[in-house]
């Protein structure tokens, strides 16, 4: 009976640490930041589909692209804080965040963020 009872203060442990190491909004915010902000740069500035598109051009306007979504990261971050439910289970905590016509859900826990993303119809 020693084990059960040494398996129940180690995981009252793990627990304890996953509540103290649930991520805030916040993090959640400026992970959430940045991580959309690229999926934006790699889907609308990717060199090779504008390539395809306009030709030479591209490394000009790719660059352009890439700086003109970094200028607008404040407003990014804004977006997502307003637009993002967060439910708070203690040990983690899930994110939803529509963009568009994407559908984000992100669980932190540990400190750490999980991301799936998937598309949503528009009929909500």
């Amino acid at each position: 009976m020693k084990w059960v009872q040494y398996g129940s203060i180690g995981l009252g442990f793990v627990l304890i640490i996953m509540a103290i190491t649930n991520p805030s909004k916040n993090a959640y915010v400026e992970y959430a930041t940045l991580k959309m902000a690229d999926d934006v740069k790699e889907g609308m500035c990717d060199r090779k589909e504008l390539k395809n598109v306009i030709g030479t051009a591209a490394d000009l306007l790719s660059g352009i692209c890439r700086t003109g979504i970094d200028t607008q990261r404040s407003k990014i971050r804004d977006f997502i804080s307003n637009g993002s439910r967060h439910y708070n289970y203690v040990i983690l905590s899930v994110y939803r965040t529509d963009v568009f016509d994407r559908r984000y859900t992100t669980i932190g826990i540990c400190g750490n963020f999980l991301t799936s993303n998937s598309s949503i119809s528009n009929s909500k």
